[in-house]
Order: C-alpha cells, then structure tokens, then sequence
C-alpha cells in the first residue's frame, strides 16, 4: 500500500514537473517573441534616414522649424546681452 502511495505520489511530482517545465518553455517562447517584436518596431522608430527617404518633405519642414526655434532663441539672448549694460544704467538710476 506504502508502494502504490508512492507510485502515486511520484507520478503526481513527475506531472507537475512536466506542466511547469512546459509552461516555463512557453513563456520563456512568448517573451523572446515580443522582446524581439520591440526591437524591430524600436529599430523602425529610430532609423531616421529611412524617416527621411519616405517623408522628405515633412524631414525638411522640421528642420526648417528646428533653425526658425533656434535662430529666434540664439537671437533673444544676444539681444538681451547687447542691452545688459543699457539696463543695469537705468536700474542703477532708479
């Protein structure tokens, strides 16, 4: 009786064993799926020249708009340095 309980009991753990070894190798499947599936898609995103080549004209208007921003915050603050002393004299006044 002691032999059969443990038959049993052997045959349960060696079941168990199986379902989870096969659950951890498809899990373990399903990960390495999607971590290269964010890869690809990371990859796409990030491949600027090929942005480019396929939207030339929306490429040049951002740049056009990143030199506009610049230009106008670079011209800001040299403005505001050439008029740093003519404002410190009229604070010094007040």
């Amino acid at each position: 009786r002691v032999a059969a309980l443990e038959d049993s009991v052997v045959g349960t753990v060696h079941s168990a064993t199986t379902a989870v070894n096969e659950t951890v190798q498809t899990v373990k499947n399903a990960v390495d799926d999607t971590v290269e599936s964010v890869k690809d898609k990371v990859n796409n995103a990030l491949d600027v020249s090929r942005h480019i080549r396929q939207n030339p004209w929306m490429a040049l208007g951002a740049a056009a708009t990143a030199g506009f921003i610049t230009s106008m915050i670079l011209n800001r603050r040299m403005r505001a340095k050439e008029h740093a002393p003519a404002i410190r004299a009229a604070e010094s006044t007040v």
